[in-house]
């Protein structure tokens, strides 16, 4: 997402419009356009991108479903990145979401103080995260969108964009997890009022959640992937565990040269690319740091270094 004054668009998944048919000689065909939001000097508008209707080509437009043309004052916003349903923008003393198929605002919760959102895969739950005020009163929040309540909540002192968002969904959300240190809490089918169980694996600082259809089991695992930065002069380490099952990684790698990673998952979950990177670039070819790619696969076969 841009930070706040930047432009950038965000896209969300097609969405589909329907013309009646005037008689079956002349009957339209369903025509997808993507709709974006761009922030801007004029705040927050959404747009059409380009279509094709009765074989004629139609520019980005604004997106008329929205009954404001802009929104003012927006700090930040995400959409929803499975199906792009939801949007959830942030602007000072609040935080609101949209429903982006009709366009219609479907909730707002006031909350001053909020410095950063993130939005679960359906849009069924938005993630803030704001100044810890001191005392147990966590100020890391987990909220359903259905009711406006907060499901979890707990104490993060540090906002860092290598470890956000630190609650994290599989796509279906029937499986989320919050990172702690040395711990990941693994809950489930949306009951945040206790952890199903909970992974420890030191020293980590990142990880990233996998599952494919079905509900997890022993036989159908959730895959967890873990990351430890170079610490003392010892090595980066990612693993990848299966969930249910046991504490110990299906598979690991080590590696020099890496403090932070994004990871990529095959859409079957037996796989993942591991892109780390640097700071500095100890060779001095590059003002930007060292980059690495490497693939892991998930049940213990070979790995290896891509780039």
């Amino acid at each position: 997402s841009p930070g706040p004054g930047q432009e950038g668009p965000q896209r969300r998944q097609p969405t589909m419009a329907t013309t009646e048919a005037a008689g079956p000689a002349e009957a339209p065909k369903d025509y997808k356009r993507v709709q974006y939001a761009v922030l801007g000097r004029e705040g927050l508008q959404f747009k059409l991108g380009p279509g094709k209707y009765r074989g004629k080509y139609l520019s980005d437009e604004p997106d008329t479903r929205f009954a404001k043309g802009s929104i003012e004052n927006v700090k930040d916003y995400e959409y929803a990145p499975v199906d792009g349903s939801k949007l959830v923008l942030l602007q000072p003393g609040s935080f609101s979401v949209y429903d982006t198929d009709s366009g219609e605002l479907a909730r707002t919760i006031e909350r001053p103080g909020v410095q950063r959102l993130a939005v679960s895969p359906l849009g069924n739950f938005v993630l803030t995260w704001e100044k810890h005020a001191g005392g147990p009163e966590g100020n890391l929040i987990l909220w359903r969108v259905s009711d406006g309540e907060i499901v979890f909540r707990a104490v993060e002192k540090n906002l860092l964009a290598t470890t956000w968002p630190t609650v994290q969904f599989t796509a279906d959300e029937s499986v989320a997890a919050h990172m702690t240190t040395n711990t990941i809490a693994i809950f489930k089918d949306g009951d945040f009022s206790a952890a199903a169980d909970k992974l420890r694996d030191e020293g980590l600082t990142q990880f990233s959640l996998m599952k494919t259809e079905g509900a997890p089991s022993t036989e159908n695992p959730c895959k967890i992937a873990t990351f430890k930065p170079e610490l003392k002069g010892g090595p980066a380490k990612v693993s990848v565990f299966n969930w249910p099952g046991s504490e110990t990684p299906v598979g690991s790698k080590t590696f020099f040269k890496a403090q932070e990673a994004n990871f990529k998952w095959s859409p079957t979950g037996n796989a993942v690319l591991v892109k780390t990177d640097t700071d500095v670039d100890t060779t001095g070819q590059s003002y930007y740091g060292e980059s690495a790619l490497y693939l892991l696969h998930a049940n213990g076969g070979d790995d290896c270094k891509i780039l």
